[in-house]
């Protein structure tokens, strides 16, 4: 008996392509069931293929799939014929016919005489093919009684080798298919007694037209003993329907309508609406639904390719909603499931870092903590995901960085305080995880070289590590290699195995009910979480449980092995100094960069408009988020070669520091005043208040044993005057060599731009962007990032620092101060302004850095102002 229930139609090339991608990422059988109208031996609608072509496509991608021909034979095609010739091409190339004569021989016997004909013409042609016989109610309608005759009449007619390769019946049970609808009237008596008839005969029972059906009714009659569905026309609506989408969705409504239009013509004139609707329907009164009847049929017309290629994104929502489809089925098979994952909960444990984003989101290494999750399951998975804490950053993340993927996104009404727990959390989520489910907390991150993506058992699963620390962590002993004897909570003394958090759950129905049990006996238990679940499990419904072991583990909730295991193993491919409040992580042909502040990233947003092309692209952003390309090429930073710096200056100075236009209502002198002054006032507030590092900082008087004074001292030094005289300018704001990238093409673009200066999105000071790139030719990140600097404390008020600089950049600050003279611009200023810089950062950072920082601007300052 065939283990393929499911036998889909070839609409479209998208169809092809998702079937495939789906039945080889979960081994999941499907079978493609081409008409000759869409695939034939001398062409079809689909992706213009011959036979030959398609047949070639699938079995050179597929794993796991059979193509059938669908109403093979006689009067089948898009002319009336014999159908010899496809019949010829079919056999050479296919797996299955379906001999299908009756929509041109209604009568019984000549039906059964041209079945037997071209049986028997199709064995001759090839003895190892197999067949489907019978036609849908739409075609010819067949009863129980004069269904057994056919079969007995081929019996008698046929040899015993060609009837031998009669696989499939094609059943009746009340389904007919009219423009978009399933108007049948589903006869559940009829479908036990053709189903019983396929038994008695040892047929595969198969129904046409399951197209529009409820997947619970589908479902129902699978459980009534029917094998096997055929489902066509509905997939080439999905993608029908998503160009529809597209274009009214569009805002210009002249462009809306105009493409709209088009799209009708070209459908019309196909003519291959015809076929579906009744004698009473109008065209131009029912011009979305003509779309939508055979919108799927004019998709390789050049017309509509040059229509389609107006619209942004098609592919992929096309893609995303036939996966959906595709879900949909397999769901009703017990090899469907889902994976959880909960990022509800506020991430306590990791301190500071959380009061800015989600746990989830805690940068590590260049991606995100989530990632190293996401990317772990096959990227066809249904994902259910908790939110509560900043639950729209991790919405808007996964939904920027994955768009091709499926997510459900579960808001927890109750994440903190009373009432709340893991337990609750899960419990909020069961009625969208109604399948076996992978469960994965959002702090347990895997590294196993052999796991490129994790492996789904087939039953009840706990995921386990060596790691022996009990009082963090619940436990397990073993039975065995493979079984689990007991499951402990936190503090066991005596186990084998420490649970990381991911577990697969086979049997979802007693977890749920368990779940519920629990929670209802104790709401107020914080710590109730799935643990208490797979206990109960084991101990009172004696459900077994296996294990498997995870090699290399981290627990990124946990701030101490954050900080002192994860952040050294997971190494930054790119250079970025950490921030709480800010960070970016990068994907093979775009990055997304995060901003706590809204309103700093609609204004990086709006400032990257205005840089024009000399930055990356800006692909999609969010409230919080910006996905931009990912530029190939050189940092600045990791480029030693001599002259770089001048090339940079020269060419920033014309393609960069362009002089702008004041408003009349904007003084230049104002704005950099503010920017300049009353900016670092309050950095230095922040700073010494411990805002920024989290606790109480000296201002020490005596760096490298040279008396500098209290930083007011020297800010009361400064001509702030002489320093905000200035012309206005484009400008990038975060000009420094970990944000410039040399292309192959000798050109140069700018990354991580500032959003505004002093509140202005439109005009900035170049002096600025040059104070930048001087403060990061003495302060590299990559440097800092490997602690090559020095805070020694000798006394309450002493202190000496130092840093490694880099000897390349080191030796073009002669080319940076030619640049500045030749172009009469004054070096003092900026020496001064790159001091303030240093100043100004350091209250973004923790300690010892934010401490350096703070010290080497003052002391730098102290020497611009006494020479």
């Amino acid at each position: 008996m065939s283990n393929c229930k499911f036998f889909l139609g070839p609409m479209t090339k998208n169809v092809v392509d998702c079937c495939i991608e789906y039945s080889n990422s979960f081994d999941f059988p499907l079978t493609f069931i081409p008409s000759r109208r869409q695939i034939e031996y001398n062409g079809g609608y689909v992706n213009n293929w011959t036979t030959q072509e398609f047949t070639s496509y699938v079995r050179s991608k597929a794993n796991n799939m059979k193509i059938e021909r669908d109403h093979g034979g006689a009067g089948q095609g898009l002319f009336d014929d014999n159908g010899i010739d496809s019949l010829t091409e079919d056999c050479k190339f296919m797996d299955i016919i379906h001999i299908d004569p009756w929509k041109k021989y209604q009568s019984y016997n000549e039906g059964l005489n041209e079945t037997i004909n071209e049986l028997n013409y199709c064995y001759k042609c090839n003895p190892n093919i197999e067949f489907e016989i019978g036609t849908e109610e739409g075609i010819r309608k067949f009863e129980v009684d004069e269904l057994e005759t056919f079969i007995n009449d081929l019996q008698d007619k046929l040899s015993v080798e060609v009837y031998s390769k009669i696989k499939y019946l094609v059943i009746q049970c009340g389904t007919k298919l009219l423009e978009t609808t399933n108007i049948g009237n589903y006869d559940k008596d009829k479908l036990l007694q053709m189903v019983a008839l396929c038994n008695k005969y040892n047929f595969i029972s198969k129904e046409h037209n399951g197209d529009w059906v409820n997947i619970n009714l589908v479902k129902e009659k699978f459980d009534l003993g029917l094998n096997c569905i055929n489902i066509a026309p509905e997939l080439g609506e999905i993608e029908t329907r998503v160009i529809l989408k597209e274009i009214n969705d569009i805002s210009d409504e002249i462009k809306r309508n105009e493409l709209f239009n088009q799209l009708y013509e070209i459908c019309y004139n196909s003519n291959r609406w015809k076929k579906w609707v009744s004698s009473s329907f109008v065209p131009s009164e029912n011009k979305e639904r003509l779309i939508l009847i055979c919108g799927h049929y004019i998709l390789s017309n050049p017309e509509f390719l040059s229509l389609k290629s107006k619209l942004n994104n098609l592919d992929l929502n096309i893609r995303k909603n036939i996966f959906k489809k595709l879900h949909e089925y397999h769901s009703i098979l017990d090899s469907y499931y889902k994976v959880l994952i909960t990022t509800s909960g506020t991430g306590s444990r990791l301190g500071d870092i959380t009061k800015y984003t989600n746990k989830s989101l805690i940068k590590i290494g260049d991606k995100l903590a989530i990632s190293y999750i996401i990317e772990k399951y096959n990227k066809l998975c249904s994902f259910v995901i908790t939110l509560g804490h900043y639950g729209v950053f991790v919405k808007d993340f996964l939904e920027l960085a994955y768009p091709e993927y499926n997510f459900t996104f579960i808001w927890i009404d109750n994440y903190e305080g009373e009432g709340s727990s893991l337990g609750y959390s899960l419990l909020c989520a069961s009625q969208e995880l109604q399948c076996s489910f992978m469960y994965h907390c959002c702090d347990s991150i895997i590294l196993n070289t052999t796991l490129n993506t994790i492996k789904i058992p087939k039953t009840n699963t706990l995921f386990v590590n060596d790691r022996k620390n009990s009082s963090l962590y619940a436990t397990i002993n073993i039975m065995n290699d493979t079984c689990i004897k007991n499951i402990n909570k936190k503090g066991e003394i005596v186990f084998d195995y420490s649970y990381t958090g991911i577990s697969f759950i086979k049997n979802y129905d007693y977890f749920w009910s368990s779940l519920k049990l629990l929670y209802d006996n104790n709401k107020n238990n914080s710590s109730l979480s799935d643990v208490d679940v797979h206990i109960q499990l084991q101990n009172k419904h004696s459900i077994m449980y296996e294990y498997q072991t995870i090699d290399e583990w981290y627990d990124s909730g946990n701030i101490t092995e954050v900080n002192d295991v994860i952040m050294k193993k997971f190494k930054c491919k790119y250079n970025v100094l950490n921030k709480n409040e800010e960070s970016i992580c990068f994907f093979d042909s775009f990055v997304i960069k995060f901003f706590h502040n809204s309103t700093m990233c609609k204004n990086r947003v709006l400032r990257g408009k205005k840089l024009g092309n000399i930055v990356p692209d800006i692909i999609e952003f969010k409230d919080n988020f910006i996905k931009m390309k990912l530029i190939d090429g050189l940092l600045m930073s990791e480029n030693y070669e001599f002259g770089e710096i001048k090339k940079l200056l020269e060419w920033s100075n014309i393609n960069l520091w362009n002089k702008i236009e004041l408003p009349n209502d904007v003084n230049m002198k104002d704005l950099c005043m503010n920017f300049y002054k009353q900016k670092t006032i309050k950095r230095i507030e922040d700073f010494l208040a411990g805002n920024g590092v989290r606790e109480y900082n000296k201002d020490i008087s005596y760096i490298n044993n040279v008396y500098v004074g209290t930083i007011y001292d020297l800010l009361n030094k400064i001509d702030f005057d002489l320093l905000c005289d200035t012309n206005p300018s484009m400008f990038h704001g975060d000009f420094i060599l970990d944000n410039i990238l040399k292309t192959e093409e000798n050109e140069f673009k700018l990354i991580d731009w500032r959003q505004d200066f002093a509140g202005r999105i439109d005009v900035g000071d170049k002096y600025y962007d040059l104070a930048k790139l001087r403060h990061n030719i003495f302060v590299n990140h990559e440097n800092i990032l490997k602690n090559l600097f020095v805070v020694k404390y000798n006394n309450n008020n002493n202190v000496d620092i130092d840093i490694k600089c880099n000897y390349v950049h080191i030796n073009q600050l002669n080319d940076f101060n030619d640049f500045v003279v030749s172009n009469g611009l004054d070096l003092h200023k900026i020496k001064i302004l790159t001091s303030l810089i240093w100043i100004n950062m350091a209250p973004l950072h923790n300690k010892p850095f934010g401490d350096f920082l703070f010290l080497f601007g003052k002391y730098n300052l102290f020497l611009c102002l006494n020479k």
